[in-house]
């Protein structure tokens, strides 16, 4: 998990790096970047170029699905929550070159 002080860390940086997590400004690499990191739990289909594309991420994953958004220059849209009984779902809404991308 990477934390505020990690983020800015030059090491953490180049490991994030070699890990090919890198500036792109695209849905779809930071989708094939998220899916290769194992930190999707369902992809929601193939989805053209500017439509928005839906992600589940496991609840453990978030912190890591944050940075790889981060390293990929996708901009920040929106984020809420809904709650259901003792359940709450958390939804990141954010942009790219190529689309939209809904974190879930």
């Amino acid at each position: 998990m990477l934390t505020s002080e990690s983020q800015s860390d030059p090491q953490v940086i180049q490991t994030r790096k070699a890990q090919n997590i890198v500036a792109c400004f695209s849905v779809g690499k930071c989708v094939e970047h998220l899916d290769g990191a194992g930190l999707t739990t369902a992809l929601h289909g193939s989805i053209p170029a500017g439509a928005c594309r839906t992600v589940n991420i496991a609840s453990t994953g978030w912190s890591d699905a944050a940075a790889v958004a981060k390293y990929s220059h996708l901009r920040w849209s929106a984020l809420w929550a809904e709650q259901s009984g003792a359940d709450i779902q958390v939804m990141a809404l954010l942009g790219g070159q190529d689309g939209h991308l809904l974190l879930t």
